[in-house]
């Protein structure tokens, strides 16, 4: 479940994500009402089994199962700051009969890892899950940053080679060398920030419930994530604007 939409006085428009990775906008009747099955089940972040009838404009749901409520995420505010950039890039992306299998799954996953955040000996922070699942998504959708060779010239950067100051290419999608970035519009990346983000986009949740990265680093990397979501998607994300302003 993505987001939930007032419609009347008690139905609900449903923005989900199917399991094949297309969106589905669904009306919930009565969603609203204290009294309704529907009304714990259709909660932002919950997995169900929908059972849906074909409608005029949006399908109708007529059954509801609950397979996973991730409580968690809305009663935590520190998890939920986290976990709602995550649906909204989805909600903003998505759409109806435009098919990836990855995602379902990937988001599924992100989601459940971030109950690790939250554990009294957790190390790494609710943050580096959404800037993993951030990075993850871009590349699923077509839009991975290229941070291991310069996109002008196609010459290997490696690790040892990344300056303490690193020229990158929002327009042309990645790293650029000392020698090309003459010839290009870049802003610069600390070398800290590229090594973790090619860390968050390269690892799996579980791998990254493992990373201690520093406040100041997750704030380069989120707003780095930023500045490339609104060059190559053309939109803003209001939970990310909201999470780098209040770190």
């Amino acid at each position: 479940m993505l987001r939930r939409t007032k419609l009347g006085e008690s139905d609900v428009i449903c923005t989900l994500l199917s399991c094949d990775g297309s969106q589905i906008r669904a009306v919930a009747k009565g969603a609203r009402k204290p009294s309704s099955s529907f009304a714990s089940r259709l909660e932002v972040y919950s997995v169900c089994d929908l059972l849906l009838c074909q409608g005029k404009t949006l399908d109708i749901v007529k059954e509801a199962r609950l397979l996973e409520g991730n409580e968690h995420l809305r009663r935590d505010y520190a998890l939920m700051e986290a976990a709602s950039p995550m649906v909204e890039i989805l909600d903003k992306t998505t759409q109806v009969g435009l098919e990836d299998e990855r995602l379902f799954p990937m988001t599924c996953v992100a989601l459940k890892a971030l109950k690790a955040a939250n554990l009294e000996n957790a190390v790494a922070s609710p943050e580096c899950y959404t800037a993993g699942y951030l990075l993850k998504t871009l590349a699923v959708l077509g839009f991975r940053p290229r941070f291991d060779a310069c996109v002008e010239c196609g010459n290997s950067i490696s690790p040892e080679r990344l300056p303490s100051r690193a020229p990158f290419s929002l327009v042309d999608g990645g790293m650029v060398c000392p020698s090309c970035s003459y010839a290009s519009e870049t802003i610069v990346l600390s070398r800290d920030t590229v090594l973790w983000a090619q860390a968050l986009l390269f690892s799996t949740f579980e791998e990254i419930s493992h990373f201690e990265i520093e406040v100041d680093e997750r704030l380069r990397v989120m707003r780095f994530l930023q500045l490339w979501i609104r060059q190559h998607l053309g939109i803003s994300l209001k939970s990310l604007d909201y999470l780098i302003s209040f770190r």
